[in-house]
């Protein structure tokens, strides 16, 4: 029976994170790494089971998968005024570069259940791809100023998990993605499961989820856009009035 701990769980001393028959062909493909070590395991005589390999955690950490590659990190201690994400003020005056994320400790990577801050890279017809920039409202240890890094944990939304949608005789699919998100914009989401070792199905389904940040480039200056109350599916340009669609939270988080 092989056993995987995924990335962002935490493990004690002695803690299997990965396990597998000795005589597996995709053992050879999984090496123990800083924080980890490997042993052999007899198998039970009275279930006739062949020898198990296994890595275990030598610390107390977070489990961190690189390719094939399992590590422990020690995990770092968050400081209360800063672990939060700083959300939009949404100032009608403020047009400069948007600052969502507070200085705070760092996560290893997002688990099943996880609230993620994520910016959109890229929207297709029917996926919205991004970066993961924010584990629980702190930092992600591999995000960056900039975005599509190779190393960093990436998301994706499928046009079903971004808004709830009943059809209709006169609208039989929902919206396309383009129509909730656009590439540069920061969004909350919900980690459903994850499909790659740095790739995670998220889902914008949940009230508190959707876009938190956008903004729009308006005679050479960029200008953040307000939310509307009442509305999930629009923004407003603060400027000029115009209302450009985006999905966004029902609920909104308060301002670290």
């Amino acid at each position: 029976m092989t056993v995987v701990v995924s990335t962002g769980r935490r493990v004690a001393p002695g803690d299997v994170v990965y396990a597998s028959g000795a005589d597996c062909s995709e053992w050879g493909d999984v090496a123990a790494g800083e924080g980890c070590c490997t042993r052999l395991v007899a198998g039970e005589a009275s279930v006739d089971v062949a020898e198990e390999r296994q890595i275990i955690a030598t610390r107390l950490g977070v489990v961190q998968w690189s390719e094939s590659t399992v590590s422990v990190h020690r995990a770092l201690k968050r400081r209360r005024e800063s672990a939060h994400v700083a959300l939009i003020a949404n100032d009608a005056n403020d047009t400069d570069a948007p600052s969502v994320l507070a200085k705070s400790t760092t996560v290893f990577g997002p688990g099943l259940g996880d609230t993620v801050h994520v910016r959109v890279v890229r929207v297709t017809r029917v996926f919205a791809y991004g970066e993961i920039i924010a584990v629980n409202g702190v930092w992600c240890s591999n995000s960056s100023v900039g975005v599509g890094l190779a190393g960093s944990f990436r998301g994706v939304v499928r046009l079903e998990d971004i808004r709830p949608f009943k059809p209709r005789k006169d609208k039989l699919a929902p919206p396309p993605p383009a129509a909730a998100f656009h590439a540069g914009d920061v969004i909350i989401a919900t980690v459903l499961s994850q499909s790659d070792v740095r790739q995670y199905q998220l889902s914008t389904m949940g009230e508190h989820c959707g876009v938190v940040e956008a903004a729009v480039v308006v005679d050479r200056v960029r200008v953040k856009l307000q939310h509307m109350p009442g509305r999930r599916d629009a923004m407003r340009n603060p400027i000029d009035g115009t209302v450009h669609y985006r999905w966004c939270p029902l609920i909104y988080p308060a301002v670290a």
